[in-house]
């Protein structure tokens, strides 16, 4: 008689847990697909900065060597100040989305 009385709060609390515990891993996984999905954005993002950083030292020594001419011209440096200021932008995004 005991072990009725066991095996059906037993099953009572299976009937009671066993939803929620399936609602959870069903949660789980949807945070772990979301999880992934941010991840890719955050590399993709993360490769589109390096070779941002990339170009803008390409350009930076390009300009230099422009610059070690007589004739530098303010344009040149305006193009290198635009430059760091996109660098600056690119790098307060990836701040925000490792916040």
């Amino acid at each position: 008689m005991t072990e009725n009385i066991l095996e059906t709060i037993r099953k009572g609390v299976k009937d009671l847990v066993a939803p929620e515990v399936r609602e959870l891993k069903g949660d789980i996984r949807a945070l772990g697909a979301k999880f992934d999905a941010l991840h890719a954005e955050f590399s993709a993002l993360h490769a589109e900065f390096d070779s941002l950083r990339s170009e803008s030292r390409s350009n930076q020594q390009a300009l230099m060597a422009d610059c070690r001419t007589p004739f530098c011209a303010m344009g040149t440096q305006r193009e290198i100040i635009e430059l760091r200021e996109r660098v600056t932008r690119i790098e307060d995004q990836l701040r925000t989305l490792r916040q």
